[in-house]
C-alpha cells in the first residue's frame, strides 16, 4: 500500500509541482491557439490577392510561430522541473514504506 507522502520534502514539492503542472497547461492552450490563429492566418493569405495583405498574413504567421516556439521552450522547462521535484519526492516515498 502507498501511504501518503508526509515529508518535508514532499509538502514543499507538491505546491510547485501542482503550480508548474498548471502551468503547462496553460502554455499548451496558448500554444493550441496560437495555432489556430496561424491557420487563420494562412486561409487569409492564400486568399488574398494583393501582395502586401499576402505579406502582412505571411509575417503573422512567422509571428505565432515563434510565439509558440517560446510557449513551448517555457513548457519544456516546467516540465524538467516537474521531473526534478518528482525524483526528490520518490526516493523519500521509498524510505518511509
Amino acid at each position: 500500500m502507498n501511504a501518503p507522502i508526509t515529508t518535508p520534502v514532499a509538502g514543499k514539492a507538491a505546491p510547485e509541482i501542482y503550480r508548474h503542472s498548471t502551468d503547462v497547461q496553460i502554455l499548451c492552450t496558448r500554444a493550441r491557439s496560437l495555432a489556430r490563429a496561424i491557420d487563420t492566418a494562412a486561409d487569409e493569405a492564400l486568399g488574398e490577392e494583393s501582395p502586401e495583405l499576402r505579406r502582412r498574413a505571411l509575417s503573422l504567421i512567422v509571428d505565432f510561430a515563434s510565439m509558440i516556439e517560446r510557449e513551448a521552450e517555457d513548457a519544456i522547462a516546467k516540465a524538467e522541473r516537474i521531473e526534478i521535484l518528482s525524483r526528490a519526492i520518490k526516493p523519500v516515498a521509498e524510505e518511509e514504506q
